[in-house]
């Protein structure tokens, strides 16, 4: 059972970690479109190394991805600034 609790305090401190992590970088995204008026083509543009939070260019905006638990991820949308989880 504590092997259990360990398991589940490390995951929602990694989540919790990568969830900070993926805030930053929009707001990263956020500045950069406002000074550049584009886009960043890819996270390198930013100087930022994809992994544990990924980007994606979508018609009419960008999404920001980071693992959840096993087979889903939260995903947010900058065309609606909502977070939803997939999986």
């Amino acid at each position: 059972m504590a092997f259990s609790i360990g398991m589940l305090l490390c995951c929602g401190k990694s989540q919790l970690a990568d969830k900070r992590l993926a805030e930053q970088t929009i707001e990263l995204i956020e500045a950069f479109q406002a000074k550049e008026g584009h886009l960043p083509a890819d996270l390198g543009e930013l100087h930022v190394t994809e992994g544990p939070v990924y980007y994606q260019l979508e018609p009419g905006g960008y999404i920001i991805w980071y693992g959840a638990e096993l087979g889903s991820s939260w995903v947010y949308d900058s065309k609606t600034k909502l977070w939803t989880k997939r999986g």
